[in-house]
C-alpha cells in the first residue's frame, strides 16, 4: 500500500489529532463505513476521508467527555420465563488512560468504575448539539455487536425523538445498519425515550408510522416519567409500553402505585399493547406484577446487564420461584 494513500480505519483512531471545531453532520462516507463495519469487512479508503470521519467522532467524544463505549444487554422475559428479547444499554467510560490495566479491567464490568452515566452523556449532547450524531453512534455500536453475536431474538434500542425529528435525519440510515447486521427489521424494537418535550406531535407520529411500515416495532420507554405520558401514548400507539421503575419499586407496599399500574394494564389490554414492567428488584415486586397480569418483565431480580449477548440466548429461561417461597421474606400487599 503506497505511503499516505490509504489507512485502515481502526489504526486512525489513535493517530489523528483534532485541530479544529468539527461540529458538522456525519456525511455519506461515515454511513458507508458504518455499513461495512457491520459486515465485518476491512475497509481501505482515502486518508482524507478517513481522517474526516475519525476526527468527527473523536471531536464528539471529546466534547461529551467519554473515551470508550461498550454495549451491555439486559434480558426481558415473558410470563412463562422464556427470553423475549434484550434491551441494549450503552456504557460510557471517561478519564481513562488508553491501554492501562485499570481501563481494561473497568471495561469488563457492566458498570465500569470510571463510567460516565448515559444520562450525563445525553444531557451534554443536547446542550452541545451532538444529539443526532450520538444517537446514531449508539445505534451503530449496538447493531455491530448484535451482528457479531448473530442475535435471533428481539432487540430493544433506545432512540431519541430529537434525532428522528431533525431536518438532517437521513432516511434509511437505520435500515442499512440493520440489513448489514443480518437482522430482520421485525426483530428491532425502537424505544422512544422522551427526555425533552416533543414540539410537533403530528410530524413525530408520521415519522413513527414510517418506521412501523418498514417492519420495526415501537415502544415507549419509562412511561409515567418525564414527558412520556398519555399524549405520547395516544400519538405513538406503541407495540410495547415500558412502565417506569418508579411505579414498580415497592409496588407491593404502596397502594397508589398498584392502582396506577392496574389502570395501565386495563388500558393496554384494550388497546392491544404489550406491557413491560422494568426495574423489578425483589420477589415481592415480581409477584405483584404477576398478580396484575403483566406479560413481560425486566430487572436485576431476573438478570443484570451483560456484555455477553450469546450467553444470554443460551441461558434463555428464568426459573420462577413460587409465591410461597418468595413470601417467606415478607407478605404481599392485598387490596
Amino acid at each position: 500500500m503506497p505511503h499516505g494513500e490509504h489507512r485502515y480505519f481502526q489504526d486512525l483512531a489513535s493517530a489523528v489529532r483534532i485541530t479544529g471545531d468539527f461540529r458538522m453532520l456525519w456525511n455519506r462516507d461515515f454511513n458507508d463505513l458504518s455499513l461495512q463495519a457491520c459486515k465485518g469487512k476491512v475497509i481501505e479508503y482515502g486518508l482524507s476521508d478517513a481522517m474526516s470521519v475519525v476526527e468527527h467522532q473523536m471531536a464528539m467524544q471529546s466534547d461529551l467527555g467519554f473515551d470508550f463505549s461498550r454495549v451491555a444487554f439486559q434480558p426481558i422475559f415473558e410470563t412463562d420465563g422464556r427470553l423475549h428479547g434484550v434491551e441494549a444499554l450503552m456504557r460510557f467510560v471517561g478519564n481513562a488512560v488508553q491501554g492501562s490495566r485499570n481501563q481494561q479491567n473497568s471495561m469488563e464490568r457492566a458498570v465500569p468504575r470510571n463510567h460516565v452515566s448515559p444520562e450525563t452523556i445525553f444531557f451534554r449532547a443536547r446542550e452541545s448539539n451532538w444529539i443526532m450524531e450520538l444517537d446514531f453512534y449508539c445505534r451503530e455500536q449496538i447493531l455491530q455487536q448484535s451482528a457479531s453475536a448473530q442475535w435471533k431474538n428481539r432487540l430493544f434500542i433506545n432512540v431519541c425523538p430529537e434525532s428522528l425529528l431533525s431536518p438532517h435525519h437521513s432516511v434509511g440510515r437505520t435500515d442499512g445498519l440493520v440489513d448489514a447486521a443480518g437482522l430482520r427489521k421485525e426483530q428491532i424494537v425502537l424505544e422512544i425515550t422522551e427526555e425533552t418535550a416533543i414540539q410537533n406531535y403530528e410530524l413525530f407520529a408520521r415519522t413513527i408510522s414510517h418506521y412501523r411500515e418498514q417492519g420495526y416495532k415501537i415502544a415507549i420507554d419509562d412511561f409515567g416519567s418525564g414527558y412520556a405520558g398519555l399524549k405520547m401514548l395516544a400519538s405513538v400507539q406503541p407495540d410495547y409500553l415500558k412502565i417506569d421503575r418508579y411505579f414498580i419499586q415497592r409496588i407491593h407496599r404502596e397502594p397508589v402505585k398498584y392502582v396506577i399500574v392496574e389502570s395501565l394494564v386495563n388500558i393496554c389490554n384494550k388497546l392491544g399493547i404489550k406491557l413491560i414492567a422494568e426495574g423489578i428488584e425483589t420477589g415481592l415486586e415480581f409477584h405483584s406484577i404477576l398478580n396484575l397480569g403483566i406479560q413481560y418483565r425486566q430487572g436485576f431480580y431476573f438478570a443484570e446487564p451483560s456484555f455477553e449477548l450469546k450467553s444470554l440466548e443460551m441461558d434463555s429461561c428464568f426459573q420462577e420461584e413460587s409465591v410461597a417461597e418468595i413470601s417467606q421474606n415478607g407478605s404481599l400487599y392485598h387490596f
